[in-house]
Parts: structure tokens; C-alpha cells; sequence
């Protein structure tokens, strides 16, 4: 991100890491309406403990909420 804050690079950096940025208007949305699909998986070995279980739904919980679901 540095780079492209210097005005050296384009790159692709999720809107979530640059909200502010963006909102300034210190970076630009070169491709505004367009975005890259990327599906993510959260890998653990089972058998899962408690505490495990409840990171793993606190993950899912809190990526449904934040991030595109389309």
C-alpha cells in the first residue's frame, strides 16, 4: 500500500484496508465497480476443541458481516 500511496504503483488492495484512502481521496478506485471474487477457506484440524469452535464461528460471523457475499 505504501507504494501506491507514494503514487508509484497501481495495484489491487481490498477497499477494506483503504476505506480511508479512499474516502480522502489520497487513492483512487481505478476500476470503480469492478472486483476481483476470491473464495476463502479457514482450515483446521479436527477434532476441534470449545475454544476452537468459537473462533471458527466468531471468523465466518464476523466475514459474512464485512466482506461481499455476491
Amino acid at each position: 500500500m505504501q507504494l501506491a500511496r507514494q503514487g508509484t504503483t497501481c495495484c489491487m488492495i481490498p477497499h477494506l484496508q483503504i476505506e480511508k484512502e479512499l474516502n480522502s481521496g489520497e487513492l483512487i478506485d481505478l476500476t470503480p465497480g469492478l472486483f476481483q471474487r476470491r473464495m476463502l477457506y479457514w482450515h483446521r484440524f479436527a477434532p476441534e476443541s470449545r475454544m476452537m469452535r468459537r473462533v471458527t464461528d466468531a471468523l465466518i460471523d464476523y466475514g459474512h458481516k464485512v466482506l461481499r457475499q455476491d
